[in-house]
This record gives structure tokens, sequence and C-alpha cells, in this order.
């Protein structure tokens, strides 16, 4: 009697970044760990891009939180990664809203995405993740979900942006990795009808492109001058 053999869309172990301990980026070391099988409600993704946002070397050294907190936190082994693109390899049957070679992006709630295969679940509290548009590469998706989301969360969660109308946005720090998605997405997003992005002088033009309507310089122009030529900006934001 032969009995019919199906084989795994993915490999029983996948290659990850595992911390050891905290400290410096030494204590990072790439290891064959087990592929973590989905659930029914849970889909495998195929990791084709990550990035790195601050909270993550933060996490690296043990900072912010007890070590042995962030040891629970991590679980074992230690995994880090917030953001993930890449290629749904397999889904369970709960999964409605993706198929199997679906293009995906997506953020954890804290690690998970140094590996070459994740575990999502779509419905999850702690997870958020779409379709990756085809018009952009996977490290264009993967490096703009955490940063995205907090930017979006700052303006409409926080700024209530979406039910003003004729809102008037102010993003300092508006190169920097949040900065510069938050006035894309007032502007071309939301459609805030002015944003006003304050940086530095030399990434002005980079601000202006981002759809900004008015730069301010902080290395050139004073917090005096800003009020005494702009008097109608007064509580307008």
């Amino acid at each position: 009697m032969e009995v019919a053999v199906t084989q795994s869309p993915y490999p029983a172990s996948r290659r990850a970044a595992v911390l050891s301990g905290f400290g410096e980026a030494h204590n990072f070391s790439v290891r064959e760990v087990p592929t973590p099988a989905p659930r029914s409600d849970e889909m495998l993704v195929r990791v084709k891009a990550t990035s790195v946002n601050p909270i993550e070397w933060k996490m690296r050294r043990g900072l912010g939180l007890p070590k042995a907190i962030w040891r629970l936190l991590l679980g074992r082994p230690m995994i880090l990664g917030i953001d993930f693109s890449g290629t749904v390899v397999a889904a369970g049957p709960e999964v409605e809203a993706y198929r199997i070679g679906d293009d995906v992006m997506g953020a954890f709630r804290l690690w998970g995405a140094d590996a070459e295969y994740v575990v999502v679940r779509p419905a999850g509290r702690h997870t958020v993740i779409a379709i990756k548009p085809s018009s952009i590469s996977y490290a264009e998706a993967a490096a703009v979900c955490f940063a995205g989301l907090v930017a979006l969360a700052g303006m409409r969660t926080h700024g209530g942006l979406a039910t003003k109308a004729n809102s008037r946005v102010l993003v300092i720090g508006a190169s920097g990795g949040v900065g510069h998605l938050a006035v894309q997405i007032a502007k071309r997003g939301m459609g805030a009808a002015f944003v006003v992005g304050v940086c530095s002088s030399k990434n002005e033009e980079f601000v202006r492109k981002c759809g900004a309507d008015y730069v301010l310089a902080y290395d050139q122009t004073s917090i005096e001058s800003i009020a005494s030529h702009h008097p109608e900006w007064q509580g307008s934001f």
C-alpha cells in the first residue's frame, strides 16, 4: 500500500538573526532555527526585506525596560525586526484576505521580522499587514511600515486630520524617518491644505519634494522671526 506524502511549501528550518545577549551588534549571529507552522488563522510569509528602526537598537542593548522583561517579551530565540515585506507561502483556512503568492508588507508590534520566514496573523491586534503595491520594491515597502504608522497615527488618531476641512499641518523634523512620511501622508494622502516642514537647510529641497508647501530651516530661521513674519500662523496648525 502506497502512502501519499505531501511536501511542505516551506523548509523545516529558517535562517534568522538571533540575539544571544544584550549589547552591541556583535551579539547577533545568523543561525538555523525551526520554521513555525501557521495556525488556521495565520499565514507564513517568506521575508524579502526588513529594516531597522531606532527602537530596535535600543531593544538590542536592553534599554528602556529591565533586561529580564525584554527577555520575557522577546522569547527564545531572541529575533528582532518590526518591519517586513515578502510573499505569502502558506495560509490557514481562516485567512480570507490573502492567498499564497501574494506580495505583502507589514509590521509586528515588537519583534520577529529578522528571519527568512515569519508567521503573520492578519486579524491579530499586534500585527498590521497589507498587499504590497507592485510599483514599489520590497526594500521600499519594508522601510515604510512602522514609521508610516507612527506618522499616520500622529495626524489621524491624535490630530484628527481626517475630520478637519482645510487642515494645516506643521511637521517638526520633516526630513526624518517619520517626518518625511508625515509630510507626504498629510499633503498627498489626506489632502491637507497647507503643510509646513521644519528641517535643516541642507534638507530643504528634499522636504519640498515630499510635498511641503513651506519649509522652515531651523538653522537659519529664529523662532522670533517666525512669529513676526507669519502672525497668521498663531494657533492655526
